[in-house]
Parts: structure tokens; C-alpha cells; sequence
């Protein structure tokens, strides 16, 4: 039997609720990249950053709602709740590296914490991008696996960063509470990080499922 081209049917609210997550997620590594840059008003910017993370919990408990109630979904509803997750998954980590920097006082950001920081907007940018061509998949196939493939690069880019910087941390003088602090940090936005890359795995397999 041939096999039908994919058609995007059911409530086409979960694509805008994807993609108002994918923008809350940019705008929280956007905040965080400006914490990183210019590391002043902390309580205020990280309070920003605080709440983009309760926007993307209302945002997912929106879209679990919403599975659980409709019976027809425009995608896989496994990958509207994984694809979900992930993108909640890195707010989440970003916002508790901010707060953790706040409330450890964290007197400045390393260069690596910079890098890192820039790193995931690059990764943020093009994880909004491929979220808002879901609703043309067909059309846009190729240009969703290349941006797939951007975040990959940046999550090893993050990765070498990361490893480098705690290579740094430990062989380093600092205080061993102050180290602690760091490694803290640093495994948040690890973690933010392999989200990201979570998010772009999601996005590859509904893309060749519906090839």
C-alpha cells in the first residue's frame, strides 16, 4: 500500500503551544546570556529568568492537559509530550543555574559560564526555528534536520566547554566551597544543554516518521 503524504490534522493548538514554549525557552537563554554579560541587578534578572520558568510550566501543563482530553492530536502525542518535556527540561536548568548563582553569591561569571551562555542561545535560536516550521513538515523537512543538527554541534561545543572548565575548577586554587558552587553551576547548563539536544532528537524522529 503506498503510503499517504502527512497531513497535520487535530487540535493545531499544540503546535502554538509548542512554539510559545520554543520562545519562552529563547527568551530564558537570552536572559541568562545578558546575567552572564553583565552580572549586575542579579535579583532582578534572575527573577526575570524565574519567571519564564513558571511561564513553561503553564505552558506544559497547558499541553498535558490537552493530551489527555483530545483524541485527535496533529502529531504523535508520545512526541508532543517528549518534545514538551525537553524544551520545559532546559528552562528548568538554566533557571536553576541563575538562582543558584544568586543564592551561593556568586561573585562573577567564569569565561567558560560566558561561552556556555552563548552557546545556548545559538542553540535556543535554532530549536524556535524548527518548532515554528512543524505545522508545514512537509515542506520544511530538510530545513528542521539541518537545524536539528546546529543544536547537536552546539550541544558538543557546550560539552568540550564544560569538561574544560571543570578540568580548570579543580586543578585550580580556588576554595573548595567556591568550587562546589562552580561544579553546581556547571552541571545545570550541562544539563540545559543535552536538553536541547533532547529536543532536536524528538524533532528528527517526527520528521523521518512522517517523511
Amino acid at each position: 500500500m503506498a503510503k499517504l503524504p502527512f497531513v497535520p490534522g487535530g487540535d493545531k493548538k499544540f503546535f502554538d503551544l509548542l512554539q510559545e514554549g520554543a520562545k519562552n525557552l529563547t527568551e530564558t537563554v537570552q536572559k541568562f546570556e545578558e546575567l552572564m554579560s553583565s552580572y549586575d541587578k542579579l535579583e532582578e534578572r534572575v527573577k526575570e529568568i524565574m519567571d519564564c520558568e513558571h511561564r513553561g510550566d503553564d505552558i506544559i501543563h497547558e499541553i498535558m492537559r490537552r493530551l489527555h482530553r483530545t483524541f485527535v492530536t496533529p502529531l504523535d502525542r508520545g512526541d508532543i509530550a517528549r518534545l514538551a518535556e525537553r524544551i520545559d527540561d532546559v528552562v528548568d536548568h538554566i533557571e536553576e543555574a541563575a538562582r543558584n548563582m544568586l543564592d551561593y553569591q556568586i561573585s562573577a561569571p567564569t569565561p567558560q559560564a560566558k561561552e556556555i551562555a552563548q552557546i545556548l542561545v545559538q542553540a535556543g535560536v535554532e530549536l524556535d526555528k524548527a518548532i515554528s516550521q512543524l505545522p508545514n513538515i512537509r515542506r520544511h523537512q530538510k530545513d528542521i534536520l539541518e537545524q536539528c543538527v546546529h543544536i547537536k554541534s552546539q550541544e558538543e561545543k557546550a560539552d568540550k566547554v564544560v569538561r574544560s572548565a571543570l578540568i580548570e575548577l579543580f586543578g585550580d586554587t580556588m576554595a573548595f566551597p567556591e568550587m562546589m558552587k562552580w561544579r553546581e553551576v556547571y552541571d545545570q547548563l550541562e544539563e540545559a544543554a543535552d536538553s536541547c539536544e533532547g529536543a532536536a532528537i524528538v524533532l528528527e524522529g517526527i520528521v523521518l516518521e512522517h517523511a
